[in-house]
């Protein structure tokens, strides 16, 4: 996509063609092997939507970590801070097991 267009451009213009490599695939269909030679030390991530958690981020972080990346790989971004939310939970929720909210 566009995204990936434009991180080619940039690597290609700041001389990094040779040690990094834009892969512009989803996470969860990326292997070792296949697309990626070895495990990554770095991850470049666009995840994000207005509601932070909303597109099940968490999980798909945790898949590239135990799949994809060595340990103490450097996440981009690294981290985020929820200033507010607006929550709403009816019963069901409140009983429900949701692994992504530990």
């Amino acid at each position: 996509g566009a995204c990936a267009a434009l991180a080619r451009r940039v690597v290609e213009e700041n001389g990094l063609s040779e040690s990094v490599s834009v892969v512009s695939k989803v996470a969860s269909d990326l292997e070792v092997g296949e697309d990626l030679p070895e495990r990554a030390d770095l991850c470049v991530f666009e995840l994000f939507d207005s509601q932070l958690l909303g597109e099940s981020v968490l999980p798909i972080i945790r898949d590239a970590h135990a799949r994809l990346l060595v340990p103490g790989a450097t996440m981009v971004p690294r981290g985020v801070v929820v200033k507010a939310a607006l929550v709403e939970c009816c019963p069901a929720l409140v009983a429900a097991d949701l692994p992504e909210l530990r």
